[in-house]
């Protein structure tokens, strides 16, 4: 990788004129193999999309590596090659997958055909000022020529028309009666105290009459699943695309850390008063409750491991957030850092509410439960910015495509008040939407 000095400038360069991001990325997705596109044009702060692209192929980091040292093998290769740029969006973009996680805990795992992860130093893009209605290019100072001749080619164009989805076919890993058996086998893990929560997840495979594309796919499920977390990265052949709703980990400027587990999940009505009697019942259910508060604690003793003393807190418990098709519970758990932004990552990955608790006992048993690996299902994806800020999602709701074929993941919490019916509805609930922008039958 070419050098680039540390604190490099950054030139921005005005957009003429009204510029939508699925414009943008049907432009630069045509040309080039590797790229994002964050789409936060529903977030409820800091509503700016982003699509980034690497500035060479030495920017394109595979990870093949795997083993307990891999996971900090990785932080520490990213923490190297992270220039500092005054910018929120230019930096790594990429997605860490579930068996990094379970092997630096010391967990064997199903091995598994997706990269271990994949990452992309964005240090060109374009930025989408939802706000303000406007697009700005951005890039070093020495790129400044392909900046203004980026910017010039976004000027006036026009929107692209979404895709129908293709005709596809859905195949679950685990069918309704397996699942209902490893649920089974989690109430008896738990009976015996192993573990107290189980984060048990199931795959689909998805094959379509003819080859994904990526950007209609995140447009389609958009539409219908919006997502302060939404996008795609391309990684040559592969696309993971996502409209998750779970934060993983953010760290802001200041060293202040957040996480927000979900855990406990009901469907919309199908009018107010239906809706309002879901959105009660599940802020109230003590099954979801417990589940929620035991990933807090969870939560709260892994920040502890690399935070100041005492700076631990819970912000907020057991709120309902309503997304398009589903009602949550979310808490929010907050720290300051005493590292940097990227030494986080190794203390919380994989996320406590897609592992259960205790967490390495919850991941020794699904391992031996769930009939294959998650891949890049559960593990994180987004940003790690050169301004030494960081957002990662749970890749939740994603779906990884490869051509014709789409992997997707969908799972719950099982505890000791678990209703086994009750959690098969749920994973199919989860995965319903995604299917849909997939074209493939939810039934």
């Amino acid at each position: 990788m070419e050098r680039i000095e540390r604190a490099a400038d950054v030139v921005r360069v005005d957009v003429a004129g009204r510029v939508e991001p699925s414009s943008a990325w049907a432009l630069l997705a045509a040309e080039h193999d590797h790229l994002v596109w964050s789409d936060r044009s529903t977030a409820p702060d800091d509503a700016v999309s982003f699509i980034g692209l690497p500035r060479s192929a030495a920017d394109v980091l595979p990870w093949s590596g795997t083993g307990p040292g891999a996971l900090e093998a990785l932080c520490s290769t990213l923490r190297e090659r992270l220039p500092a740029v005054r910018s929120r969006r230019l930096g790594w973009w990429g997605w860490i997958g579930y068996e990094l996680g379970a092997a630096a805990a010391g967990v064997e795992t199903a091995p598994s055909d997706e990269p271990a992860a994949a990452f992309l130093l964005t240090l060109r893009g374009v930025e989408f000022d939802h706000a303000a209605g406007r697009a700005t290019v951005l890039a070093l100072a020495a790129d400044r020529p392909w900046a203004e001749a980026t910017a010039a080619r976004l000027s006036g164009l026009r929107p692209s028309p979404v895709l129908e989805a293709p005709r596809a076919a859905a195949a679950w890993r685990l069918e309704r009666e397996d699942y209902l058996d490893r649920i089974a086998a989690c109430l008896d893990a738990i009976r015996r105290g192993d573990a107290y929560q189980l984060c048990l997840t199931d795959r689909v495979t998805v094959r379509a009459d003819r080859p994904y594309v990526d950007g209609d796919v995140l447009r389609r499920l958009r539409a219908t699943d919006r997502s302060e977390h939404a996008g795609v990265l391309r990684f040559g052949d592969r696309s993971l695309v996502s409209a998750s709703p779970e934060r993983f980990l953010r760290v802001e400027l200041d060293g202040r850390a957040s996480t927000r587990p979900i855990k406990g999940t009901r469907p919309r009505g199908s009018d107010a008063e239906e809706d309002r009697r879901l959105a009660e019942e599940l802020r109230t259910d003590e099954k979801e409750r417990a589940e929620n508060l035991m990933i807090v604690d969870l939560m709260r003793n892994d920040l502890s491991r690399v935070s100041e003393v005492g700076s631990v807190e819970v912000e907020r418990l057991f709120e309902v957030e309503r997304l398009a098709s589903v009602h949550h519970l979310v808490s929010t758990v907050a720290s300051r850092l005493t590292g940097d932004a990227i030494s986080a990552i190794a203390a919380l990955f994989p996320a406590g509410s897609m592992t259960g608790a205790p967490k390495r006992s919850a991941m020794q048993h699904l391992a031996r439960l769930e009939g294959g690996p998650r891949g890049a299902y559960s593990g994180a994806w987004g940003r790690i910015a050169g301004d030494g800020s960081l957002d990662l999602a749970v890749v939740i709701r994603s779906a990884l495509l490869h051509g014709d074929t789409a992997v997707v993941g969908a799972g719950g919490g099982i505890t000791a008040l678990s209703r086994p019916e009750a959690e098969w509805d749920e994973v199919r609930l989860k995965a319903a939407p995604m299917l849909r922008a997939l074209g493939a039958a939810t039934d």
